[in-house]
C-alpha cells in the first residue's frame, strides 16, 4: 500500500528540515574537509551550525549507544576517539534523506561499486572508517543535534507544524487529535497547533488507520 510521508509549516509550507552531518577523524585527516563542504553547498544545503570537537570515550559511547551492544562497539568507539570530528547542523527540504543519499552506502568500499559518485567512495575506506556521518531519521536528528548543539534544539522548538503518514487512499477532511482539530488544507495537507511533547498517535477513518507525529523542531 502507498502511504504518504509529509512535514508542514503551519501555513501549509513544506518544512525544511535540520539533519546532523558528521566529518569522522579520517576525513579530517586525510584532508576532505573543504571537498565535503564544496559538495554540501553545491547540492544546495545551508550550514546553519559547525564545531571541531575531540570525543573522548564516555561521549562517544554516548553518542553511538544504540550500537553498544554489537560486536563493533569497541573498535568504533576507538575509531571515533581517534582524532577530532567536524559537526556540522544541515538545512534543506528533504535534508536527512538527501544528506544520506549523498553521503553513500555505510560500507566505502561498496559504495566505491554502487555509488562511486557519492562522499564515502570519495573518501571511505570501509564500513567502519566511511569518512562522515548522517542522521538516518527525524528523531535521530533532534537527539544528534541536541548532543552537540542545545541551542538549537531548544530555539527551534517554536513553529506549528507536524508530520502525517497515512495510506494515500483515504480521504480525510479533519481529524481530531485529544481534543485538538487538525483540517486539511490540500491535497494529503494537514494543519494543526504543535504537540507539546513529541508522541505518535493513531487515528481511524474508513476502518483505515493512519499516524501523525506532532513534533517540536
Amino acid at each position: 500500500m502507498l502511504y504518504e510521508m509529509l512535514v508542514f509549516s503551519s501555513n501549509g509550507s513544506k518544512e525544511k528540515e535540520k539533519t546532523l552531518a558528521m566529518i569522522k577523524p579520517d576525513g579530517l585527516l586525510g584532508n576532505y574537509t573543504e571537498r565535503i563542504k564544496l559538495v554540501i553547498l553545491e547540492y544546495e544545503f545551508s550550514i546553519l551550525k559547525e564545531t571541531t570537537t575531540q570525543l573522548d570515550q564516555d561521549r562517544a559511547s554516548s553518542f553511538y549507544t544504540e550500537h553498544s551492544s554489537k560486536s563493533f562497539f569497541p573498535s568504533l568507539i576507538k575509531y571515533m576517539t581517534s582524532g577530532p570530528v567536524l559537526v556540522m547542523v544541515l538545512e534543506k527540504e528533504n535534508a536527512i534523506a538527501d544528506w544520506r543519499t549523498l553521503i553513500g552506502p555505510t560500507d566505502s568500499s561498496r559504495a566505491k561499486v554502487t555509488h562511486p559518485n557519492s562522499i564515502r567512495a570519495m573518501c571511505g575506506v570501509d564500513s567502519e572508517k566511511n569518512c562522515v556521518h548522517g542522521s538516518d531519521s527525524l528523531q535521530s536528528a533532534q537527539r544528534e543535534i541536541s548532543f552537540f548543539f542545545e541551542e538549537i534544539s531548544s530555539d527551534s522548538c517554536n513553529g506549528k507544524h507536524f508530520m502525517a503518514s497515512k495510506p494515500s487512499a483515504v480521504k480525510i477532511d479533519s481529524v481530531s487529535i485529544n481534543g485538538e482539530l487538525f483540517s486539511q488544507i490540500g491535497n494529503g495537507f494537514f494543519e494543526g497547533e504543535k504537540s507539546t511533547r513529541p508522541l505518535w498517535y493513531t487515528c481511524w477513518s474508513d476502518k483505515r488507520s493512519w499516524n501523525v507525529l506532532c513534533r517540536d523542531t
